[in-house]
């Protein structure tokens, strides 16, 4: 079967942003007095927006204080935006993996957590030409896994949710394509295990990004790897 749309998570999908994210919230926790993290930790605490990394990224007894969480929400949006591009890099694979689904006439789209600021400039940058429409975190519009973004994407290609794909890293986007009713596809070369994926209701898995062509358009070829059925 070839999907008419294919839509993307970002970070630990398209982009390799770790070392970016954890360079801007360990300056951040070093400025206020806190213990930095190593940098791995910061696997588990992104996906859910920059509130939520902002409030996990901190000592468990300072979560709930409103008044830091607002001061290190502002000092991250700074550090981050001047400095999103430092280490951050495409997933081997990518590049070619997005050229030939749009030589295949798939759709390609974005859906991030991250917020709206950052998302268009990091995908144009990255990706430029290669996608066509790409939405971060928007006020006024729920977050994933609520399913609210995605089904606007799949309106505005005036495809059927049974013609869109969603692939992402997390939990958080297996249960937003549940969500939506469309098809979901873990990428495990991300920042989340492979077993986390699957139970959150991944259809399918794919090791690597070359096995998504396979998947979304010609089940007789792949771009290298064979796809990893659930």
């Amino acid at each position: 079967m070839k999907y008419g749309l294919a839509v993307f998570d970002l970070d630990g999908t398209l982009l390799n942003t770790l070392e970016d994210l954890a360079a801007a919230c360990n300056y951040v926790l070093a400025q206020n007095g806190f213990p930095e993290r190593e940098v791995q930790e910061y696997r588990y605490l992104v996906g859910n927006g920059i509130r939520s990394l902002v409030q996990h990224m901190l000592p468990p007894q300072h979560r709930d204080d409103d008044s830091v969480l607002r001061r290190l929400h502002a000092q991250f949006t700074d550090r981050y935006a001047a400095n999103d591009r430092v280490h951050t890099r495409p997933y081997d694979g990518i590049l070619p993996l997005l050229t030939a689904l749009r030589e295949s006439q798939v759709h390609v789209a974005v859906l991030s957590n991250k917020s709206h600021v950052y998302v268009p400039s990091l995908v144009e940058h990255f990706f430029p030409g290669l996608t066509e429409l790409a939405y971060g975190q928007r006020d006024g519009v729920p977050k994933k896994p609520d399913p609210s973004a995605l089904l606007e994407i799949i309106r505005h290609f005036g495809v059927d949710s049974t013609q869109c794909a969603y692939i992402g890293d997390s939990d958080v986007d297996m249960h937003t394509g549940r969500n939506a009713g469309v098809y979901t596809v873990g990428a495990c070369w991300g920042f989340r295990p492979k077993k986390e994926l699957v139970e959150a209701g991944a259809l399918c898995t794919a090791d690597k990004p070359e096995q998504l062509y396979q998947i979304l358009v010609d089940n007789s070829k792949d771009l290298g790897y064979t796809a990893i059925k659930k």
